[in-house]
């Protein structure tokens, strides 16, 4: 029977594991790049998205608002119509008074958040 050494042992496995490790450094390298390369994809990808989100979102809400806006001042005015009739009564007055108000307030509402984004999107 043959007899090795453990110097002879250590110089077999060193000859064996120093290129396994050499090899799984460079893989291990590999797919970290590749996986940095991933990554800047996505970023680029959300960025990308996240902006086409925002232009989608201002547009749905000057949307909403300007149909908020019509709807409430044509209820002030049909109240503020009825109030102003031959037959109107206490509460169509009241009436009135509400929808004006509602309809003012979403117009200092809507000035202001208008105005957040102006300066949001200039600041």
């Amino acid at each position: 029977m043959l007899e090795v050494t453990s110097s002879e042992t250590a110089q077999i496995v060193s000859a064996i594991a120093t290129p396994i490790g050499v090899m799984f450094a460079a893989w291990i390298g590999y797919m970290t790049m590749r996986s940095a390369k991933k990554a800047e994809e996505v970023r680029t990808t959300l960025a990308v998205v996240s902006k086409v989100t925002d232009a989608k979102l201002d547009q749905i809400h000057m949307l909403v608002n300007s149909n908020m806006e019509a709807a409430l001042q044509i209820n002030m005015l049909a109240t503020r119509r009825i109030a102003n009739g031959p037959d109107a009564k206490d509460e169509d007055f009241i009436a009135a008074k509400l929808a004006a108000d509602a309809y003012l307030d979403h117009r200092l509402r809507q000035t202001v958040v208008d105005t957040s984004i102006k300066t949001a999107k200039t600041g």
